[in-house]
């Protein structure tokens, strides 16, 4: 790639042990003083009216400190082998189908964690209930433990955490089904979380038709789009990850059901019924190795389950372009397979027979990289045409093609004028374009004040410095204008939207900055700094959808991505969140 430079962000996935490594090959071109220019002014004006804004679901998982299930072995891990002296002994358990032991070996246990040790607000009465024989252990913050047949009750004290061990399972009649409800319940008139006020049904009696815990509800209620990259688990990590079971999928056959005993993905009919609930539109991320008939049965599940009055957005996989997640070395070499004349000679520097390896940048990766961004825009028009092809005369899919912020200019007539079949080009199949126009990427801020440090703009207008960045690259505001501009010289008709965005502060390798960073993301004026973004991005793009990145979850060292640090966390603590019902009640 000549005249590139390779730099690196850092981004995560939500995860409290990992984080991903955001890495891009980015050409800069186009003048950052006149790019300047057209940002200047676009901070004054107020919102578009109904401007829609959506919100990306953090993955779910016990240490992230939310719980979108009152049932919260949905949300827990997947059992592991031990003994009751070793936490994971790396043995291999022998699971059923629905992801249950089917048997033990000597002196071997199951264990799984449902609630991480530091969660408020997950206290009282747990229920369980349970089919099978077998003998199963509470640990953590347990205080007391009912039983019965099929039906125990554990009394959970706040702050402890619980994981559950199987000791003991009839091969016979295995222990299954285990259901893990949690306190509370909800108020019968209208649904929302039992507050005393109210005449309430435990959630032990109304999990089954109401899955969701109405604090989750209520908190994504307000969003126009949510997005379930992570719950659909599309992204690994290269390097570093333990490998995640049914990763990656391929046929509809290895997505598990609502009946596996964790959603790990979560199940395809689980996001249409949140969807419905919250009568927000869902936007699916189609896993990179599924197969045309994954694509038909997803596009038909969505038809048949769907509010008719609601979109859909679909698009394929997640950030093909970036080499720290695995993903894109496979869609790269899928691409070399397809369009080179010559894969192994093209894409396969040592010639052991794999593609596409990632290395040090050289005329091979250059390769790699253009004919993966190549297959990657045939495949989302294929996607695009499929659904298409299902919903009939319905408008409401929304095709959209995923691309690395600031890249349209050097990518976009590439991508977009490819002919995905004779007669059509990628740009006539698609609807949209999304990119990540996140602020605060690379280096820490040196010290606190310099989160919120104010830069001027020609014209007399100013902004926040790390809404613009520096030369060469500049920063969000001029990747938008880029893109947009770029856009419009391709295909004046697609529309661009932000997949992601939002703050992205990490202090990686200097871990001393953490607190400060987390501090910056508690005080008010972060809550300023979104507004000002927010607008600026409604008043650049006409009002274009924004997907936030994301949902309350744990803050860690791996950043600081919720728009609260809990659910249920009041609203008066997270200035981001505040910021973001402003933008909406617009």
């Amino acid at each position: 790639m000549k005249g590139s430079i390779r730099w690196v962000t850092w981004a995560s996935l939500a995860a409290v042990a990992l984080g991903a490594l955001w890495c891009c090959r980015r050409e800069v071109t186009g003048d950052l003083d006149e790019e300047l220019v057209d940002v200047s002014g676009s901070g004054s004006e107020t919102p578009h009216e109904g401007a829609p804004l959506g919100q990306n679901l953090a993955e779910i998982g016990y240490p992230y400190r939310h719980f979108p299930f009152v049932d919260l072995m949905r949300s827990a891990d997947p059992f592991r082998s031990g003994t009751a002296d070793e936490w994971n002994d790396q043995r291999a358990l022998e699971l059923r189908p629905d992801g249950y032991p089917a048997r033990l070996a000597p002196g071997q246990l199951a264990r799984t964690f449902l609630i991480g040790g530091d969660h408020p607000h997950m206290s009282g009465e747990v229920t369980i209930f349970y089919e099978g024989s077998g003998r199963i252990d509470y640990r953590g913050g347990v205080e007391g433990v009912e039983r019965a047949p099929g039906r125990d009750v554990v009394t959970l004290r706040d702050r402890d955490g619980l994981w559950i061990e199987i000791l003991e399972t009839d091969p016979a009649d295995p222990l299954r089904h285990i259901r893990v409800i949690a306190p509370g319940g909800r108020c019968e008139a209208n649904g929302d979380l039992c507050d005393g006020e109210c005449s309430c049904a435990s959630f032990a009696e109304t999990y089954e038709e109401q899955p969701f815990h109405p604090t989750f509800l209520a908190e994504h209620r307000p969003f126009d789009v949510l997005r379930f990259m992570n719950w659909m688990r599309v992204n690994r990590v290269r390097g570093g990850e333990e490998a995640r079971p049914r990763w990656p999928i391929r046929t509809w056959d290895e997505y598990p059901g609502v009946d596996h005993a964790q959603w790990y993905p979560v199940p395809i009919d689980v996001m249409i019924d949140l969807a419905n609930a919250t009568a927000s539109a869902p936007w699916f991320t189609v896993p990179h190795l599924a197969d045309d008939a994954f694509v038909r049965r997803l596009a038909e599940r969505i038809r048949e389950r769907l509010d008719p009055s609601l979109k859909v957005y679909v698009e394929y996989t997640n950030e093909a372009w970036n080499d720290l997640f695995l993903q894109s070395q496979e869609v790269a070499a899928e691409g070399c397979r397809t369009r080179s004349p010559n894969p192994a000679a093209e894409c396969d520097d040592d010639g052991d027979g794999t593609l596409c390896e990632y290395g040090d940048w050289n005329e091979t990766q250059e390769r790699c990289f253009a004919y993966g961004r190549e297959y990657f825009a045939q495949r989302t028009a294929q996607i695009g045409a499929v659904f298409d092809e299902v919903f009939g005369d319905d408008p409401r899919v929304v095709t959209v093609l995923g691309m690395q912020v600031g890249s349209l200019r050097d990518w976009g007539p590439r991508m977009l004028g490819l002919a995905w079949k004779e007669g059509e080009t990628v740009a006539e199949r698609i609807d949209a374009v999304a990119v990540a126009p996140y602020f605060g990427g690379g280096e820490p801020p040196a010290d606190f004040d310099a989160v919120f440090a104010r830069a001027p703009l020609p014209g007399g207008d100013e902004t926040y410095a790390v809404l613009v960045g520096e030369p060469p690259d500049g920063g969000p505001l001029q990747w938008i204008v880029r893109d947009l501009h770029a856009l419009r010289a391709i295909d004046p008709e697609l529309e661009l939207v932000a997949y992601e965005g939002g703050q992205h502060f990490l202090a990686l390798g200097d871990e001393g900055k953490v607190p400060m960073l987390m501090e910056a993301n508690r005080d008010p004026r972060m809550g300023e700094l979104y507004d000002e973004y927010l607008r600026r991005w409604s008043t650049l793009t006409d009002g274009a959808l924004f997907v936030h990145y994301g949902s309350p979850s744990l803050w860690s060292q791996w950043g600081t991505w919720g728009s609260k640090e809990y659910q249920g966390q009041p609203v008066t603590e997270a200035p981001k969140h505040q910021a973001l019902l402003r933008y909406l009640a617009h």
